[in-house]
């Protein structure tokens, strides 16, 4: 039979082989007892601790902290709470604490069994985990990507309750975090009719075989906006196979599929735009080549037959000069860097020069023109060619786009301070959705055959950029396809100013004084063409089409002027400008000529010590207007 001294000294055994720290005090909160995971922590022996009461333990803050709980349970009460716990060495850790009343054969309280479990390790797993879950969330709200799991009973089937959403789930859906109670019908209840079945449709071949899907669809939240998701989908299982749980994520596409859709329609608007350009630089080329070969036919003796095929080629030449201007005018449209050399000039004589460019289509198209330009003057601050090139720009437009024998009218007024032009025609007109993006960048007409001529889409770009340069405003008009258009340009009035005319520019024949030219470039063509129409006015030119052929012309005409091509072979044009100076010609004006005219280039021609900078091909006012200065500068040479 066991003696109540052999049981005690049993359950010492057990409880020194727990790990938690287990003592017993006394209705005076002094120790009576504690087994050696206690006397351990603490550094002392059974014997040092039996008798002492709490305070010389644990110090008095410690005591402090759970006297409370200490005074509950010696009234009875069962309590349980967590703590932290110094022990003999200083260091700390958390404690999960019970404090359990002993009762003696008449229900008295004398005494309190202390349990305390280290669970330090376990509350720093805790802390990890909720940090990952906020850093989880973050990334979810950054990315817009919601998560979300659907738990499953043993039979596969979702358990009541089971359906969980991450906060960013509810975002992406237009909700608070936990605002609405979900179940299996809230995400159905969510997707846009029209893409429902094709929704249920996956879900069910999910079902069926467990495969993990990627899905696309769009969701209506409650407001009534519409948003694209895409969704993944997956199915998790234990380690004996079964499924546990359904797990997924699902992002905001909306964006991306917003931002996709304008890229391929930007590609869309580009492909257009390179057919058209390929069009319209190939139109003028066939007259081109047909004036010539009737001139090469007819020989030198039939006059009139070449004076009118040299207007073709001249015309046609000047409309392929239009298109390669307006190329070089996007590049800086789109950069913004186009600069007005300002003017007090009269709106009304820049709108009858505009009229003027544009009289050849109106004459091909047999279209009839209205000019209401009143008689209030117009004086206004602009640059005369940007200016020009706006209202050409929209009559040829007009034109372009009314059928054969129509009706534009050009009208100018004074209103509030501006003034207001309009070009108003009969022509096709324009949806809404054209009308929207008429000045966007190669937005044109749908074109048929007939209708394909002279535009490449950015003309009214153009249009927009230089009237806001100038402080004004335009505006496209139309009541729908068929019922005409009108576009309506504004404009600051200024204070009439009394200037000088500008001094005519040389109409033709020799200059002043004729000058010694050296020509170079590369294309024998373009040369001795050049050659010929200096010849013609008078002046006495050199021909070379490389660098050295150049130095050694030079040193033989000593020239006043170099018009030098920049894309020579071998040693390009800025290479040939050096050792022209360096030589001793650096007295002559020097003049690149090229088909480059960025602001890139003509920053990079200044830099090298070019005088000018003209763009091929030079047209003739400006080549004699450039000569005139030359010789001006130079003066009559001695006898």
């Amino acid at each position: 039979m066991t003696t109540d001294r052999e049981n005690a000294e049993e359950l010492r055994l057990i409880a020194d082989g727990v790990p938690a720290l287990l003592s017993y005090v006394d209705g005076d909160a002094r120790y009576v007892w504690c087994n050696e995971s206690y006397t351990r922590a603490f550094g002392y022996t059974t014997e040092q601790v039996r008798g002492k009461h709490i305070r010389e333990l644990l110090g008095v803050a410690g005591w402090e902290s759970i006297r409370p709980h200490l005074t509950g349970a010696l009234a009875g009460e069962s309590v349980t709470f967590e703590n932290q716990v110094r022990v003999r060495d200083g260091s700390l850790f958390e404690g999960h604490v019970s404090f359990v009343p002993h009762r003696d054969v008449a229900g008295s309280v004398r005494g309190v069994v202390i349990l305390v479990n280290d669970v330090t390790a376990h509350k720093a797993a805790e802390r990890a985990l909720r940090k990952s879950e906020q850093m989880l969330e973050r990334s979810q709200s950054t990315a817009h990507v919601g998560s979300w799991e659907v738990e499953l009973d043993d039979s596969g089937q979702m358990r009541p309750g089971g359906v969980k959403w991450s906060a960013e789930t509810f975002r992406i859906f237009g909700y608070e975090p936990g605002a609405l109670e979900i179940d299996g019908t809230t995400f159905l209840s969510h997707i846009h009719p029209d893409d429902r079945a094709h929704v249920r449709l996956t879900i069910d071949r999910f079902t069926k075989t467990a495969e993990p899907y990627e899905n696309e669809y769009r969701i209506v939240r409650p407001n009534g906006t519409v948003r694209m998701l895409h969704s993944w989908v997956d199915l998790e299982k234990n380690a004996a196979g079964n499924p546990v749980r359904v797990i997924g994520t699902c992002q905001d596409v909306t964006d991306v599929k917003r931002a996709e859709q304008e890229l391929r329609e930007a590609d869309r608007r580009k492909d257009e735009f390179l057919a058209m350009l390929s069009h319209e630089l190939r139109n003028p080329l066939a007259p081109i080549l047909s004036a010539v070969e009737i001139i090469e036919q007819t020989g030198p003796a039939a006059r009139e037959p070449h004076a009118t095929y040299q207007a073709i080629i001249t015309r046609q030449v000047l409309h392929m000069k239009r298109l390669l201007d307006d190329l070089l005018d996007v590049a800086r449209v789109s950069r913004g860097k186009i600069r007005l050399r300002r003017e007090q000039v009269e709106l009304g004589t820049l709108l009858l020069q505009a009229v003027e460019v544009s009289r050849p289509m109106i004459a091909d198209k047999g279209h009839t023109l209205e000019l209401a330009l009143g008689r209030e003057p117009l004086p206004v601050e602009a640059d005369s060619t940007r200016i020009v090139q706006v209202f050409a720009n929209l009559i040829n437009n007009a034109a372009k786009y009314t059928d054969a024998g129509g009706h534009i009218r050009l009208g100018a007024r004074v209103e509030r301070g501006q003034a207001v032009v309009s070009v108003r025609d009969d022509g096709t007109g324009m949806g809404a959705d054209l009308l929207a993006r008429a000045f966007d960048l190669f937005v044109q007409q749908t074109q048929s055959f007939d209708r394909a001529q002279g535009g490449l889409g950015i003309g009214l770009t153009m249009v927009r950029t230089l009237v806001k340069m100038h402080g004004g405003s335009v505006e496209a008009f139309s009541e729908g396809p068929g019922r005409g258009s009108e576009f309506v340009v504004r404009l600051p009035l200024s204070p009439a100013a009394q200037t000088a005319p500008p001094p005519p520019l040389p109409s033709g024949g020799a200059t002043a004084a004729p000058l010694r030219v050296l020509v170079v470039d590369d294309n024998v063509d373009a040369a001795r063409t050049l050659e010929q129409v200096l010849a013609l006015a008078g002046h006495r030119v050199s021909l070379a089409h490389d660098g050295p052929g150049a130095l050694a012309a030079a040193n033989a005409l000593r020239p006043q002027l170099v018009l030098l091509d920049l894309g020579l072979p071998g040693m390009d044009g800025y290479a040939v400008a050096a050792k022209l100076r360096a030589a001793g010609h650096d007295r002559a004006a020097m003049v690149a000529v090229t088909g480059y005219g960025q602001d890139d280039d003509l920053r990079r021609s200044k830099a090298a010590g070019f005088d000018r900078h003209l763009v091929k091909p030079l047209d003739g006012a400006g080549l004699r207007k450039l000569l005139a200065e030359v010789a001006q500068r130079f003066g009559p040479e001695p006898a």
